[in-house]
């Protein structure tokens, strides 16, 4: 029974207003006590070697090394789009600091960067063949787009329909968009890694915990099944897409077998029980992948 059941019969008994009272106060702290123990139980646990990494650490990218930074750009590029981009206008909707779009500029007959907010040390707002800006009227005028990339945008965006609506809105009658979604679910979501590379800690730990271990996710999308949310998404937006490409990795037993660590996952997943003891499916999905094509 969840602490809120157990509030709810207490206020449902026959015992008076103050005795109501006393007995919610004393369940929350005895809560309290438990959850506290837990958080310590956990973090020795963090510690030790039995819990698995979330990514293997040479594939950690120095995010204040430009090399790195573009390096990551070119596999982004070379990996997810599957067209020349030769005499193309390429578009990055939310860019970042900007490195795929300037690499996809070597090819491309126009080459656009678009966020919300300027970042790195790139230069931004240089109206040339090469384009990084927070101006959504800019990058129409640069339209429309024969390639759209759309990175790890949809899962941190507050209205992930919105950008696709407008990623539509620029996309040339017979362009593509090549999106990759990076789900709540998988061991890495949320980008917590930089700070503890643990797989799935952000499903373990409440975002309160969290903080107490100095990370802050930022906003991110509790994206928990990802291939009906993401198919939610592309259809209020008006797309069709198809079954996606999925990058899995197996969840390791410590998951399902280690019984706070599994409760605290339920618990993510609003869940008391899970019949294969944990939701593997879910869990085992790093990256979704999607081609989508104008109608």
């Amino acid at each position: 029974m969840t602490c809120q059941e157990e509030i709810n019969k207490i206020l449902s008994s026959d015992l008076d207003p103050q005795e109501k009272l006393n007995a919610i106060e004393n369940l929350k702290k005895e809560e309290a006590t438990a959850e506290n123990s837990d958080f310590e139980k956990l973090k020795n646990l963090l510690d030790s070697e039995d819990w698995p990494e979330a990514v293997l650490e040479f594939q950690i990218a120095d995010d204040t090394s430009e090399e790195d930074k573009t390096d990551r750009a070119e596999g982004i590029v070379d990996i997810l789009i599957e067209e020349s981009l030769e005499n193309k206008k390429f578009l990055d909707f939310g860019c970042g600091e900007g490195h795929a779009a300037k690499y996809a500029s070597e090819d491309s007959s126009i080459s656009v960067g678009y966020d919300i907010e300027k970042q790195g040390s790139l230069e931004w707002e240089n109206d040339e063949k090469f384009l990084l800006t927070t101006d959504f009227e800019k990058v129409k005028a640069k339209g429309p787009f024969d390639v759209i990339l759309i990175y790890d945008v949809l899962d941190h965006a507050k209205n992930p329909v919105e950008v696709l609506n407008q990623a539509k809105s620029v996309l040339a009658n017979n362009g593509t968009i090549f999106l990759r979604c990076h789900p709540w679910s998988s061991r890495h979501g949320g980008h917590a890694y930089r700070k503890i590379n643990k797989a799935f800690v952000h499903l373990v730990f409440s975002e309160e915990e969290l903080k107490n271990l100095g990370i802050d996710n930022g906003h991110n999308n509790k994206v928990l099944f990802p291939i009906a949310t993401y198919a939610r998404y592309f259809k209020e937006a008006g797309l069709s897409v198809k079954h996606p490409d999925i990058e899995e990795q197996e969840v390791e037993p410590f998951f399902k077998n280690n019984e706070l660590v599994r409760k605290r996952i339920l618990t993510a997943f609003d869940r008391d029980n899970w019949e294969q003891g944990c939701p593997s499916f879910q869990m085992s999905q790093c990256f979704l992948d999607y081609v989508i094509k104008a109608k």
